[in-house]
């Protein structure tokens, strides 16, 4: 008895029936069955290595963008006054925690105005006022330093 050899793979291969359809009419279209026994070679070794690059997708024109928050500019008074606290470590040495100095010859900053303190800074920076500990501390501060810090102590209460 011999086995049955086994069947060849089968493919569809679609070839128009008739002559090419007038516009009008419905292409009719048969299909019919190919025994496929082998590939050729030379069809094997022509195909790529890799797939083929896609083609790429058209541009789309991106969506406008939504207009960005206005920035703030200005620090709010709490964090002036936060940044202030930061910077016035440095006269806590002279002038006590939260500008309360016990000492009767050193100013106390705790509950003054705030321009006024700062006014006081911008004329030790400019040398209007005289005083080298005062001077050497405000050349280092900025305007804003200046104001913030004011800011912080004017927020402390006196004692």
């Amino acid at each position: 008895t011999t086995t049955p050899k086994p069947q060849a793979p089968v493919a569809a291969v679609q070839e128009p029936k008739t002559a090419p359809p007038k516009p009008a009419e419905t292409p009719k279209v048969e299909t019919r069955a190919l025994k496929i026994e082998t590939a050729p070679a030379e069809i094997i070794t022509a195909l790529p290595a890799e797939p083929l690059a896609e083609a790429p997708a058209p541009a789309v024109p991106a969506a406008p963008a939504e207009p960005a928050a206005p920035r703030q500019t200005q620090a709010s008074k709490a964090e002036r006054i936060n940044r202030g606290k930061n910077l016035a470590i440095v006269c806590e040495a002279c002038h006590g925690v939260q500008g309360r100095s016990a000492n009767p010859s050193t100013p106390k900053l705790a509950g003054q105005h705030a321009d006024y303190l700062s006014k006081q800074l911008r004329d030790f920076k400019s040398k209007r006022r005289s005083d080298a500990v005062m001077s050497s501390i405000a050349e280092s501060l900025s305007d804003q330093d200046m104001r913030d810090v004011a800011e912080y102590f004017a927020a402390q209460k006196r004692n």
